[in-house]
C-alpha cells in the first residue's frame, strides 16, 4: 500500500482484515479513498458491523451527565438514527441486501431495548418472527422488554431459550432469576443462584506470574443472592451477605444501595439514610441511591424533603 496507495485490490485485502480483527469503521474508512475496493455486500457487511458495534458502545459507556433526559441515551440514540439510515439504504435493494436489513432490524431491537423503548421491542420483535426465529441476543433483549412489562412467563421462555444456546451466559441466567422470582417460584429462583455461584468465582486467574484479579461478573450473582434472600424475608441474611461486600467496596454504590435498602426494611430508616447519603457524595448520580433516600426521607415523615426529591425524579426520569 505504501507503494500503490490507490489499488483497489490491496485496499479491499486491508479492509477485509481491518474488519476480522474487529474494526469495521476503521476499515470502511481506508475502503472509502478508493472507491468501488469493495463490493456493495461487503460493503453492507462491514457497515453492519459498524453499526453493532455502535449499539454495544450505547450500552456500556455510561452517560456523563445522566440526569438530562437528553444526554441518557445519546450514544444509543445515535446507534438508533446509524441504523434507521442504513435500513432506508438498504431496504430498496430487495432479495440482494434482505439478510443485512434483517440484521439491522434485529441490532436496532437491541438498541431500542437498551434505550428503555420495550413496548416497540415487543412489536419489533413479532414482526421479524414473521420471517423466521430471533438470535439468541436478540431473544435476551424480548426477555428484558417482556419483564419490564410485568410479563414474566413470556419473559422465562425467551431466557430459557438463550440459555440452551449457550448454558453458562451471565445476563440472561440473571434475567432467569428475576423472571421466576416475578412469578415467586422462590426454589427455582434460588437454583438458578447456586448454579451460578458454583460456575463463577470470585477470582479470575491471570497467565503468568500475576496474582488473580477479581471477578467482576460475581457482583452480579452475588447481587442475585441478597436480592433472593431480602424478597423471601431474610433480611439479616441478606444484611450478613451485603455488608462486609459493602465494606470491601465502599465506593460501589449498588452494594450500598441494597444495604440502605436492607437497613429501611428492617425498620431502621435512619441508618439508611445515612447510607444512602454517604454513598451520594460518592455517586451523586445513581438513581437507585436517590430513590432510596427518597423512601427512607418517607420513611421518617420529612415530607417536604422528599417531595422535592420525587418532583426532581419525576422532571428527569
Amino acid at each position: 500500500l505504501l507503494r500503490a496507495p490507490r489499488d483497489p485490490a490491496l485496499r479491499r485485502r486491508e479492509a477485509l482484515a481491518l474488519a476480522a480483527v474487529g474494526a469495521p469503521e476503521l476499515a470502511l474508512v481506508r475502503a472509502s479513498s478508493v472507491p468501488g475496493a469493495l463490493s456493495p455486500a461487503e460493503e453492507r457487511r462491514i457497515r453492519g458491523a459498524a453499526n453493532a458495534f455502535l449499539v454495544r458502545w450505547g450500552a456500556q459507556i455510561e452517560s456523563p451527565n445522566p440526569r438530562d433526559p437528553a444526554a441518557r441515551y445519546a450514544r444509543t440514540d445515535a446507534a438508533i438514527a446509524a441504523l434507521d439510515a442504513a435500513i432506508a439504504a438498504w431496504t430498496p435493494l430487495g432479495p440482494e441486501a434482505a439478510d443485512a436489513v434483517r440484521a439491522a432490524r434485529t441490532d436496532r431491537l437491541v438498541a431500542l431495548r437498551d434505550r428503555a423503548r420495550m413496548e416497540e421491542v415487543i412489536a419489533e420483535a413479532a414482526r421479524l418472527r414473521e420471517s423466521g426465529e430471533l438470535p439468541p441476543y436478540a431473544r435476551e433483549a424480548v426477555g428484558d422488554a417482556l419483564l419490564s412489562r410485568r410479563r414474566p412467563e413470556e419473559a422465562e421462555a425467551e431466557y430459557r431459550a438463550v440459555l440452551a444456546a449457550d448454558p453458562g451466559a451471565l445476563a440472561p441466567s440473571v434475567g432467569l432469576f428475576y423472571a421466576l422470582s416475578e412469578q415467586r417460584r422462590w426454589t427455582e429462583a434460588q437454583e438458578v443462584v447456586q448454579r451460578l455461584d458454583r460456575e463463577i468465582p470470585a477470582w479470575r486467574a491471570l497467565r503468568g506470574p500475576e496474582p488473580p484479579i477479581a471477578e467482576w461478573d460475581r457482583l452480579q450473582v452475588d447481587t442475585a443472592g441478597i436480592l433472593w434472600r431480602m424478597w423471601g424475608d431474610d433480611l439479616a441474611g441478606a444484611e450478613a451477605v451485603v455488608d462486609p461486600l459493602a465494606a470491601a467496596a465502599a465506593m460501589n454504590a449498588s452494594l450500598r444501595s441494597l444495604r440502605g435498602d436492607i437497613w429501611r426494611l428492617r425498620g431502621w430508616p435512619d441508618r439508611a439514610l445515612e447510607e444512602y447519603e454517604t454513598a451520594l457524595t460518592n455517586a451523586p448520580d445513581d438513581l437507585d441511591l436517590r430513590l432510596g433516600r427518597a423512601e427512607a426521607l418517607l420513611d421518617r415523615r420529612r415530607y417536604a424533603e422528599a417531595r422535592d426529591e420525587i418532583r426532581m425524579l419525576g422532571e428527569q426520569y
